[in-house]
């Protein structure tokens, strides 16, 4: 079994910060997905104007659905291998298969990790919505996108919530709401039994 810590969960569920706060408190090195993603997608020929057209046209959806072929399972797969020792955060879309063929393929390639960790708010769906819901308009509109643009990362994180591929990917849930950072990072390694020495 592979020992690394790979955060998944819906659209500002927390995974970065908590895997910067493990990442320092450990001494390991942090793989955010959401970065690395960006290698393989200019490598693979993505078109940054088109996608930025795509998003503010016709959303974030509609975006995903676009970068798909330039970073998909196979360069997940490539990250994980090249990459260890660490802890991996997922972007949101990156634990999210609608086909159960890739959602199967997706839970054998980690099923030899065993500190797949989930954050979410809460046990409850729709408590999950409104409070990430909250976070996505707060956090987008300081970055000065559209409110359509804003409008289109809720509606897809409602996607992200009542799919059952992160139940289906995840080896530990931990309810994160009216936590802070470090309680987070310190519940993980509670439950994960983790230590940099593994």
């Amino acid at each position: 079994m592979r020992k690394e810590i790979i955060l998944i969960g819906p659209l500002c569920s927390g995974k970065s910060s908590v895997a910067l706060f493990l990442a320092e408190k450990l001494n390991i090195l942090n793989y955010p997905i959401d970065r690395i993603k960006w290698y393989y997608r200019f490598k693979n020929g993505y078109n940054l104007s088109k996608g930025t057209k795509i998003l503010r046209n016709q959303g974030f959806m509609a975006l995903l659905e676009y970068s798909e072929p330039f970073f998909c399972l196979k360069e997940i797969e490539i990250s994980l291998n090249e990459f260890r020792g660490g802890v991996f955060d997922f972007g949101a879309s990156h634990s999210y298969f609608t086909d159960n063929d890739l959602l199967k393929k997706a839970s054998k390639l980690l099923e030899p990790f065993k500190n797949v960790v989930l954050l979410q708010p809460s046990p409850d769906k729709q408590e999950c919505i409104k409070v990430l819901s909250e976070r996505i308009r707060q956090r987008y509109t300081e970055n000065q996108r559209s409110e359509r643009t804003i409008e289109s990362y809720v509606k897809a994180n409602e996607y992200f919530i009542n799919h059952k591929s992160n139940s289906i990917l995840s080896k530990h849930v931990i309810y994160t709401y009216s936590k802070s950072i470090e309680d987070v990072g310190n519940e993980i390694l509670k439950i994960t039994k983790y230590n940099s020495d593994q």
